[in-house]
């Protein structure tokens, strides 16, 4: 187990199967992108690393020092089930034993370049693109895609679902973390998000942390969600008017 730096963050659960108990941990720095946070980190993570079992691991509660954003709220909502916040450091430390598991951020994962056209039909383009041929092992696992284009019409970044092994790759947050990893920025002020469906309370949580100015940016969408995760987002309560998703139909 690595000595944690006072400007970081912590979160860990502890796993119970019979008398057996598996402390999961993860660390980030305070000022990481809320998809690199350690509690999100702690939950992406242990989607790559305990596949089949991460869903029942995941139902224990998180506890970490890192504070509450809609980004964590919308991650645990659709992919965890219980969190901590605000824990004090030491607590935390005081229960990381030496065979404690750390998890790190999962790999990105390979999505095509999509074609030319419109951002719409690139995003559309992208949905179709993920590959088939793998039983998915969530029933959720949707063909979407997600375009990021800037004020100036520059394509930023782009993603599709690759959630059928990893709950939480949802297209938007595979676009989010490839544009990180190629620009180490946020979304700029000004830019539009194109998706072929109404993005989730995670995506929305991320989308709405993840930027310079979160009331400059449109996201446009294809296809509305009606499934509970997709009601009453951070996009959808905000009060500025061009916060609010439209349909691109």
């Amino acid at each position: 187990m690595q000595m944690t730096e006072n400007s970081t963050d912590l979160a860990l659960l502890t796993s119970s199967r019979g008398d057996q108990h598996t402390v999961y941990w993860s660390q980030a720095a305070r000022q990481a992108p809320p998809f690199l946070s350690a509690p999100a980190v702690l939950i992406q993570g242990l989607y790559e690393r305990e596949t089949e079992m991460a869903r029942k691991i995941l139902r224990e509660r998180i506890y970490t020092n890192a504070p509450m954003n809609e980004a964590l709220r919308g991650l645990v909502k659709v992919c965890a089930k219980r969190i901590d916040v605000d824990v004090p450091k030491d607590v935390l430390q005081t229960r990381l034993s030496q065979d404690a598991i750390r998890i790190d951020p999962p790999p990105l994962p390979e999505i095509a370049e999509p074609g030319p056209g419109s951002p719409m039909a690139q995003a559309r383009w992208l949905a179709q693109s993920v590959a088939r041929g793998k039983a998915p092992l969530y029933a959720s696992d949707r063909p979407i895609g997600a375009v990021l284009v800037s004020q100036q019409g520059e394509l930023l970044a782009y993603g599709a679902n690759t959630n059928a092994r990893n709950r939480s790759c949802h297209a938007e947050m595979n676009l989010l973390r490839t544009l990180y990893a190629r620009t180490g920025k946020p979304i700029p002020a000004g830019s539009t998000l194109y998706v072929t469906l109404k993005p989730c309370r995670m995506c929305a949580g991320m989308i709405w942390d993840f930027c310079e100015d979160a009331r400059t940016i449109r996201v446009l969408y294809d296809e509305n969600d009606p499934g509970p995760h997709a009601q009453r987002t951070a996009l959808d309560l905000s009060p500025v008017p061009i916060q609010e998703l439209y349909s691109a139909k």
